[in-house]
């Protein structure tokens, strides 16, 4: 079996090869460093799995799920992240992922991320199995973060650092980028999300959060 890993830091990269092989001996690993040269690797090669970054350099945000499946789609692609699971593991999962894991989970957990994978079921972890749970309790329509498809990289980094409480010139600091600039994907996230107000803004992300 054959695994394809979008990372472009290289001990991450080395690290998630050494976990899959206790995990699976007989599997065979590559990494790539962006996106496309993925998708290049894609075009070329079969691959049983992917293992994806999404803050993956030239990644396209959650759009990169239908690229791939585009290519080749039969394969599993489990998403590994920095980003908070709580907040975007759902919608990543209903754009056709097969599982999210965070970066700050165990190797342990990680490698039962890739046996369930392996026995072709997808991967939640207990936290976003309990997000869903609660979605079930309170009525609340388990699509409802499609909202969240539609946002690009860009927006979902500024709306991760709004959620952390950051303001605007902070963002704009970490991101170096512009305060004006800011203000622009702050104003798009705002029509994509339908809120009005970063008041709001947070509120919408804190309910995906918890």
């Amino acid at each position: 079996m054959n695994f394809l890993i979008f990372e472009d830091h290289s001990l991450t990269a080395l690290g998630i090869e050494v976990m899959i092989s206790q995990v699976l001996p007989d599997a065979k690993t590559q990494s790539v460093s962006s996106f496309s040269e993925g998708l290049s690797k894609l075009t070329a090669e079969h691959f049983d799995y992917i293992i994806l970054d999404i803050d993956i350099p030239e990644g396209e945000g959650i759009r990169m799920i239908s690229k791939i499946k585009e290519i080749q789609n039969h394969v599993k692609i489990l998403i590994h992240s920095g980003y908070d699971e709580k907040i975007y593991a759902l919608s990543y999962i209903s754009a056709g992922a097969d599982g999210f894991i965070s970066k700050q989970t165990s190797r342990e957990e990680f490698k039962s991320a890739i046996a369930t994978l392996h026995a072709d079921k997808k991967y939640m972890s207990p936290d976003i199995q309990q997000v869903m749970l609660n979605s079930m309790i309170n009525n609340a329509p388990l699509d409802s973060d499609s909202l969240f498809l539609n946002l690009s990289q860009r927006e979902m980094e500024v709306m991760k650092l709004v959620g952390e409480g950051k303001f605007t010139n902070e963002i704009a600091d970490i991101m170096n980028l512009k305060a004006s600039t800011i203000s622009t994907y702050k104003n798009r996230l705002y029509a994509k999300l339908n809120v009005t107000n970063e008041i709001e803004l947070s509120k919408k992300i804190a309910l995906f959060k918890y």
